[in-house]
């Protein structure tokens, strides 16, 4: 994918280099279920050896491609409340599972006080259209849900930041919010990649600062997927939600056959 906004100016070169973050059509499509098959991965390593950190590393790329696609819808105007009617069921039936697979804690946390990655993404986009459109109340509940979502603060924050950086890399008719003037995409690129960085962030200490740079496995694989010959086609918009609540199902009878209990 190539960088299409003439608007930017001495931007277009930051935009070029990020287009490969934003594939479209098959590519994105294959890239979404690499990421859903490498989540479950990621479940299954941390609730059966929750300290092996290598383990946990291609996991990883997991948010930041969610969050990197939500951003790049809503940046080219998808509406937020649309997004909020599709994640907020899926994510309440996830959370059932979640707490069943997970009880009584996970990652240290009772499970009933983190909750699932679908909420960070409904959160993300509220707090994305109270930067956008200046509602104070959106940003406030977006921040105000940080503490108890997964990801955290960075997981409210990085879809602004994807949203940014994909208003660099759309046309102007595809992207109604580009980064502000005085920002440009050269500090919306150093958001984007310090946000990267911050959502896996865990302890400066080794192995732990491992699981940070994690994330920036993202952009290997991503400008592989750009490259493919082929990708996949689309299917049923509601099958990636309904893959979430139903892979902790899974999860949890394979983990019940293998390890019992």
């Amino acid at each position: 994918m190539s960088a299409k906004n003439p608007d930017l100016g001495n931007d277009a070169k930051i935009a070029r280099t990020f287009a490969f973050l934003f594939p479209t059509g098959g590519k994105r499509e294959l890239a979404r279920w690499i990421a859903l098959l490498l989540m479950a991965w990621d479940h299954w390593v941390a609730m059966t050896a929750p300290f092996d950190i290598w383990g946990r590393i291609p996991g990883r790329v997991v948010f930041p491609i969610f969050g990197l696609f939500m951003g790049a819808t809503l940046a080219r105007g998808y509406p937020v409340g649309r997004y909020l009617n599709r994640l907020l069921p899926f994510a309440l039936v996830a959370q059932v599972g979640f707490a069943v697979f997970s009880w009584p804690t996970f990652l240290g946390r009772p499970v009933l006080l983190y909750w699932n990655i679908l909420f960070t993404l409904a959160f993300a986009a509220l707090f994305y259209e109270g930067v956008r459109r200046q509602r104070i109340y959106a940003v406030v509940l977006g921040l105000a849900a940080a503490p108890f979502v997964d990801y955290g603060l960075p997981g409210i924050t990085f879809v602004t930041a994807s949203a940014f950086l994909a208003g660099c890399v759309n046309s102007p008719k595809e992207t109604p919010f580009l980064p502000p003037r005085k920002v440009g995409c050269g500090v919306a690129s150093l958001f984007f990649l310090g946000n990267l960085f911050a959502l896996n962030f865990v302890s400066p200490e080794w192995p732990y600062l491992v699981l940070a740079f994690g994330g920036f496995l993202v952009l290997p694989l991503l400008w592989l997927v750009d490259r493919l010959p082929f990708g996949l086609p689309r299917g049923p918009w509601w099958l990636p939600y309904a893959y979430y609540p139903l892979h902790f199902v899974v999860l949890f009878f394979l983990r019940r056959l293998l390890y019992g209990g």
